[in-house]
């Protein structure tokens, strides 16, 4: 009796843990999508911004060129 009882712990107990790797793969995987969309969206505000920067100092540079003293 206490064998078959343990047998059926064991089972049930690996049936959840094997449920459980399927739904935290799963999860690794959207969770893996969600940092790369993220870090995706930083770099390219990132590479907008020193782009947007340089036209600026481009520009500023050329009207201090013209400025007379």
């Amino acid at each position: 009796m206490i064998f078959t009882n343990l047998q059926a712990n064991y089972i049930f107990l690996n049936l959840s843990v094997m449920n459980n790797i399927g739904y935290t793969k799963k999860k690794k995987k959207s969770r893996s999508a969600l940092y790369f969309l993220a870090f995706t969206a930083i770099t390219a505000a990132a590479c907008i911004f020193i782009i947007k920067e340089g036209q600026r100092v481009k520009i500023e540079n050329e009207l201090l060129a013209y400025e007379v003293w």
